[in-house]
């Protein structure tokens, strides 16, 4: 049983993936090749957070522009990158319950701090550093650093530190 459990989590990161890296590639997020990898631009950083915490919090209606079904009121960004996707993931998932994309720990969300009065969307929770091209790459990296990697010598929320 655990493993077909970790086997369903690997899958809906694996989905989550592709949906965020379509995402990515429609706003025009990624950098020129380097090392043979996709890097995003650094001072879109605050931006990609962003995005992919509002398409977890829109995820019912991207679930349903994945499955080809029309949606109203799902921003046109995030509805074009499920339906570029959505056959590939609908194959991906085999039948299996294909909302997993959204229910595993790399999911980037918005977070509500407490005690601070600080809007909801002013905070985001990354489950690890994202990744920069100095970084020494580990043999199986997380889906999470694998697409979100930053082209720079330091870690990319100090660079975020230092530009605001």
């Amino acid at each position: 049983k655990n493993e077909e459990k970790a086997k369903m989590e690997e899958l809906g990161q694996q989905g989550y993936s592709k949906l965020l890296e379509a995402m990515l590639e429609e706003l025009a997020f990624f950098t020129e090749p380097f090392q043979g990898l996709r890097w995003l631009e650094n001072k879109k950083q605050l931006l990609v957070y962003h995005h992919a915490a509002r398409m977890n919090e829109q995820k019912d209606a991207i679930l349903q522009a994945i499955a080809g079904e029309e949606v109203e009121n799902l921003d046109p960004i995030y509805q074009r990158a499920a339906s570029s996707v959505g056959d590939q993931l609908l194959k991906l998932f085999e039948g299996q319950k294909v909302k997993k994309i959204f229910s595993h720990d790399q999911v980037i969300r918005f977070h509500t701090l407490k005690g601070l009065p600080v809007h909801r969307e002013s905070c985001v929770f990354l489950r690890e550093r994202p990744q920069c091209s100095s970084d020494i790459l580990r043999k199986t990296p997380s889906i999470f650093r694998d697409l979100i990697r930053y082209r720079g010598q330091t870690s990319p929320l100090m660079e975020l530190e230092q530009q605001h």
